[in-house]
């Protein structure tokens, strides 16, 4: 997949060089499928998705990263949650083959975020269309 709208949000120290958190960001860097927008906060980015300007965004914070993946396509998730798994064995690859560190390697946690108010209306309105059209047809 190509042109997927895709922030990032940094640490506001800049730690992410020499890290998994920087792999991950030079992985995405690398990646054609993506368009990257730099993010100040990790709340700007949840509102970015809830109005559908990302299809998601990846907070690289000190001991956690953070996947924030509009819930509603899930091929844009697979693709941005499979980039940054791959940013992060090439990672964790990297200090394992440079230091026997432990507790070096973040954890991740994903959240899904539903950013559009479907009324009643929307969600069973097709079906109903459908039933009313049957009952007259027979």
């Amino acid at each position: 997949m190509t042109g997927i709208n895709l922030g990032v949000v940094e640490p506001q120290n800049g730690a992410t060089r020499g890290s998994i958190q920087g792999s991950i960001l030079a992985y995405l860097q690398a990646s054609d499928s993506f368009s990257i927008v730099y993010i100040a906060s990790e709340s700007e980015a949840r509102r970015l998705i809830t109005e559908g300007r990302l299809n998601g965004a990846v907070v690289l914070d000190g001991a956690e990263i953070k996947l924030l993946l509009d819930g509603t396509n899930p091929q844009v998730t697979s693709t941005i949650t499979g980039n940054v798994a791959a940013g992060i064995q090439a990672g964790a690859s990297q200090i394992l083959a440079s230091l026997p560190v432990p507790n070096q390697i973040p954890t991740v946690t994903t959240y899904y975020v539903y950013g559009y108010d479907i009324e009643a209306k929307d969600a069973i309105g097709a079906a109903l269309l459908g039933v009313s059209v049957s009952f007259l047809l027979s």
